[in-house]
């Protein structure tokens, strides 16, 4: 599950759907955002302003308790695997993530929130969460990015919505701000106003 879809959130989708992972669910509350997802291969689309992304466990064959999961275990029945990305970055979701999420779930912190956020170390141990960070990327991981796009995994030309020159780019990142206008904006330099 990825939550929130700007160009970090779509290039979590695109690079999922590249390595064969799903289904992928896209959440954000962008209709445009939403259809980008779709375009770089996600298989559900929330709008999470119509339904909490975090009821559709069931529909998904994901156990979202802990009691069950364990009994489902137990029994040796294999559980569905769930990693959700929050590429929001802002306070107080990580806490509606944790709360959110099924038990077993890993947490991947793409969104970076650049401000103290809590959580409630009772439920992440309840829950058996598993939290992590990423912030960047390997040279490898790059050299494998640019292989996907160059072997047409990766659609990168998908997110970009616009191009300007250097005189535009004060207007460019003002744009960026509405998500209904643009995910990714080009700066090429060659580009002069005329």
């Amino acid at each position: 599950m990825v939550l929130r879809l700007g160009p970090i959130g779509l290039g979590v989708v695109a690079v999922l759907k590249a390595r064969g992972h799903g289904p992928v669910v896209a959440v954000d509350f962008s209709p445009k955002r939403r259809a980008l997802a779709e375009r770089l291969g996600a298989d559900i689309l929330i709008d999470p302003a119509v339904e909490s992304p975090y009821d559709r466990w069931s529909s998904l064959g994901v156990i979202p308790g802990m009691l069950d999961r364990m009994a489902t275990e137990y029994r040796g029945v294999p559980t569905t695997d769930v990693v959700l990305f929050e590429c929001v970055g802002a306070s107080g979701v990580l806490a509606r993530v944790v709360d959110g999420a099924p038990a077993g779930a890993k947490i991947v912190l793409v969104g970076v929130c650049l401000r103290p956020d809590t959580v409630d170390p009772g439920v992440v141990a309840g829950k058996e969460l598993d939290i992590g960070g990423s912030f960047g990327g390997s040279p490898g991981e790059y050299c494998q990015t640019l292989r996907d796009i160059a072997e047409g995994r990766i659609d990168a030309g998908a997110v970009i919505t616009g191009v300007t020159g250097l005189d535009g780019l004060a207007g460019a990142i003002a744009e960026l701000r509405e998500p209904e206008r643009h995910a990714k904006i080009v700066v090429d330099p060659s580009l002069v106003a005329g």
